[in-house]
């Protein structure tokens, strides 16, 4: 595996904690002692029964219990050697009617491994109806949500099998991303592989055969190709030492505050205010455990650099060394070009106007590509590790403003504007978590029936708690192309949105819309707002985070107390 994806590996053991095994076929003892310890006489059934001697022979499990049992005792080490704590159900049908005492509990598994057969007689019932109620009583939005569930069995033709629990899972209108693979199915993070279990009479399936110590491997490899990456590498990072600092929280968090926050409560205009404060609180600590254990290290950030496969792309690659370094706008002169270039020979009656002539490079001078391909990659790692105010290099590296930093890493000109535009979006604009009703607030970002975006200043205490009619200062948005000067990113309907905002007070305006019960004006069910004076409508489209918002208010707050006063116009021109 790559230095990079064992970097990966590293962070998602550190934020896994759980794997519960189902199998009717578990044994508590180890392999040894299983086939070993048997009694010595058994009493074969019938009127003349005899006691039959055991004694100097080995019984093999399938002779006296089930033919393929998994031993606990293996998987609790091999699981504990990757820091996860391991545990163990052995079902009874009869008693639990199809696990249906344990699904609330094991929605907290983080990997959950199930034998096909769960009891006598059943044939994989059981399991494809215990996956669907696991991933059927959750909301819409928790059904492809981060879970593992791996099929271990020592049954034949197991693509068959996992065919049946695809097949339930499109009626559930989940739809499979792995469509070619026999042996896994995946739906956003939610994932479902089936294994075979390791035994020599083994006939079909042998290529994902595991055993214990191999499906252990297996499972995390899988959870690293879905989260490796820098970005999810640092989420899981984070999700990790909120987790292991859970006890500090709740020091600072104590009973002994009982008093002191009834007393608060108590004092409030709205005493419901109290428990929105707590919560900000709450998120403040959180960001301060963060802010202390948030980093990624230089030799992570250069193995996924090295090892990134663009650079196998050459053909691509040209395009990039073009921008980069064969312009003749970032040398001063030929010879600067010449002091900067060693990745390539230079003839010696070169002109530095011969960069714009041809798209050709190798037509104008001798370059040396894996130079200037070891060239890039050391100038990236420069910048990124650095930054651009850092760099030590030539001027070209303008280059690597948005998006052509990006591009070179998706190896596609056009997906970069959108992934910048994702990443614009996820840094400026509210998550909503949990489908709750949005309310007008300062940064609400709102489309009128005529297609024209405005965006909410109102302050945040005033939109607390409305009594009545009450009218809403929105400020002008215009709608330009990705390239262009802008200020927000949102989502309209599936289609990222790049929004400038217009400053001038003399073309905002204010909305009336209609408050009542010292409440936050909310939407209404078609995600609306009405101006009951215009008859106008306004759809919710989202709303900035408080840093954001707080400064579009600051600048408009500069913009709306400028001064105009008459005095020489050769003394203003002096100063403008």
């Amino acid at each position: 595996m790559s230095e990079f994806f064992n970097s990966s590996k590293k962070v998602i053991k550190r934020f896994l904690q759980n794997v519960v095994i189902i199998d009717d076929a578990l044994r508590f003892v180890d392999e040894e002692t299983s086939k070993t310890n048997i009694p010595k006489k058994i009493n074969v059934p019938g009127k003349a029964a005899k006691p039959v001697s055991t004694e100097g022979k080995k019984l093999e499990v399938k002779d006296i219990d089930e033919k393929h049992p998994i031993y606990a005792k293996k998987f609790i080490d091999q699981f504990s050697k990757n820091d996860l704590l391991c545990s163990f159900i052995k079902p009874s049908l009869e008693s639990d009617g199809n696990l249906k005492l344990y699904s609330n509990a094991l929605k907290k598994a983080d990997i959950l491994i199930l034998d096909w057969h769960l009891g006598e007689g059943d044939d994989g019932a059981s399991v494809k109806k215990f996956i669907k109620s696991l991933i059927n009583n959750e909301p819409e939005h928790f059904k492809t949500s981060m879970r593992y569930i791996a099929i271990y069995s020592g049954e034949e033709n197991l693509n068959e099998k996992m065919q049946e629990i695809k097949q339930e899972l499109k009626d559930m209108n989940i739809k499979d991303e792995l469509a070619e693979n026999q042996y896994k199915f995946k739906a956003g993070h939610l994932i479902i592989s089936i294994f075979a279990k390791e035994y020599e009479d083994k006939v079909t399936d042998r290529e994902i055969m595991k055993n214990e110590e191999q499906l252990t491997d297996e499972i995390l490899n899988d959870f690293v190709k879905e989260f490796h990456g820098i970005v999810p590498n640092l989420a899981l990072k984070s999700l990790a030492d909120i987790r292991e600092n859970t006890h500090r929280l709740l020091t600072m968090f104590s009973k002994d505050l009982d008093p002191a926050f009834l007393t608060h409560r108590g004092l409030l205009p709205e005493p419901n205010d109290a428990e929105n404060h707590i919560n900000n609180l709450i998120s403040l600590e959180i960001q301060s455990i963060l802010d202390e254990n948030q980093t990624i290290h230089d030799d992570q950030l250069n193995s996924y650099i090295e090892e990134h496969p663009i650079w196998k792309n050459n053909s691509y690659l040209k395009e990039i060394y073009k921008k980069c370094y064969f312009d003749k706008n970032i040398y001063k002169d030929i010879d600067d070009f010449i002091d900067k270039s060693n990745f390539c020979t230079i003839p010696e009656d070169f002109l530095l106007e011969k960069l714009d002539e041809t798209e050709q490079i190798d037509t104008l001078v001798k370059v040396n590509e894996q130079s200037l391909k070891d060239k890039l990659k050391e100038d990236v790692k420069a910048c990124i590790s650095k930054g651009s105010g850092n760099l030590k290099i030539h001027k070209a590296h303008k280059i690597f403003q948005q998006p052509y930093l990006t591009s070179l890493f998706l190896n596609n000109d056009t997906d970069s504007k959108n992934i910048n535009g994702k990443f614009s979006l996820l840094t400026t604009t509210k998550t909503f978590y949990n489908n709750c009703l949005p309310y007008l607030t300062l940064g609400t970002i709102l489309k009128d029936s005529n297609n024209k975006y405005w965006l909410s200043i109102l302050p945040r205490c005033d939109a607390t708690r409305v009594d009545g009619n009450i009218s809403i200062p929105v400020l002008k948005l215009s709608k330009r192309g990705v390239l262009k000067k802008h200020h927000i990113v949102i989502k309209d309907g599936r289609c990222i949105t790049y929004l400038e905002i217009d400053y001038s007070p003399k073309n905002m305006k204010t909305i009336t819309l209609k408050g009542s019960d010292s409440k936050p004006i909310c939407v209404n069910e078609e995600k609306k707002f009405v101006d009951i004076i215009n008859e106008n409508y306004y759809l919710w489209l989202g709303e900035l985070k408080f840093d954001k918002a707080q400064m579009i208010s600051n600048n408009f707050a500069r913009e709306l107390s400028r001064v105009g006063i008459n005095e020489s116009e050769q003394l203003r021109r002096s100063y403008q």
